[in-house]
């Protein structure tokens, strides 16, 4: 299986020497870059120094929980997928990680074929949130146009260029999460109360 376009740095918090090394040889194999750390301490202070796109975070370490550690990672990056990882999971901490925050939850010993398809989603939705989080600023900073080259985005910035001056209203429709908001504020941004 190859990655492609999608973030290849991940950080393996593992006390286990052998799981770590393990898991470091494999994914460098797939062009990982890894780092490891045996602690929740050495977690944190790798976690900020190698900024990875992806945690491989063990629920139990020598010196606290691994959900912890996973509250701790959200506070400094939402974005960034942890996938916890435990010999000895039972349901309630498997249900408390993902209200965490965490993107799934594997059972150790896991085979290294589902670790691999599990990092591809989390990888690749990892790299969806940082393309729609530059999108976001860019559009809030130039606030008059979507940026892209496609022949659809070109189509909407049109109409969009059309609409913004009518004094009429103007009715957005499309399903949750298409970028109606988005296309209001750039008409708005574009129209003759822009400043109102």
């Amino acid at each position: 299986m190859t990655f492609t376009n999608v973030s290849k740095r991940i950080l393996i918090v593992d006390d286990d020497d052998a799981i770590r090394a393990g898991l470091g040889a494999l994914l460098e194999m797939d062009d990982w870059e890894t780092r490891g750390a045996n602690t929740v301490k050495s977690g944190i202070v790798a976690f900020s120094e190698f900024a990875p796109d992806v945690v491989l975070l063990d629920v139990s370490l020598p010196d606290g929980s691994g959900v912890d550690l996973l509250d701790q990672i959200k506070r400094h990056s939402e974005s960034t997928p942890v996938i916890m990882m435990s010999g000895a999971g039972t349901f309630e901490t498997v249900v408390e990680s993902i209200k965490r925050g965490a993107e799934t939850y594997l059972t150790k010993p896991f085979e290294y074929e589902a670790l691999k398809v599990t990092l591809e989603q989390a990888s690749r939705m990892a790299a969806r949130e940082k393309e729609l989080a530059v999108f976001r600023r860019s559009t809030e900073k130039d606030g008059a146009r979507l940026s892209g080259v496609s022949e659809a985005t070109r189509h909407l910035n049109e109409l969009i260029e059309q609409v913004a001056p009518a004094p009429s209203p103007v009715l957005l429709e499309g399903e949750s999460g298409t970028g109606k908001g988005l296309v209001a504020r750039l008409i708005h941004n574009r129209s003759n109360r822009s400043k109102a």
